[in-house]
């Protein structure tokens, strides 16, 4: 959705959005009564995080490319 963005601000979307992911995972699972909980709602907050932070740096837009037609 972003599209291309430089190496740093790429590394720092991914880093910010794992980042938040999993702690609001952890923190989401810890109003359970299961203290094992939090560490699986890191877990499901890595694996969201990792989705949401590929969704927001893939960029979907089909650019034209150029075709080489070889002719013998």
């Amino acid at each position: 959705m972003l599209g291309p963005l430089p190496r740093l601000y790429h590394l720092l979307l991914w880093v910010v959005t794992l980042g938040f992911c999993v702690g609001a995972g952890a923190w989401l699972a810890s109003w359970t009564n299961v203290p094992v909980v939090a560490s699986v709602g890191a877990g499901a907050g890595a694996l969201i995080g990792v989705l949401v932070a590929y969704l927001l740096a893939h960029d979907f837009r089909a650019e034209p490319r150029t075709v080489r037609i070889r002719r013998h």
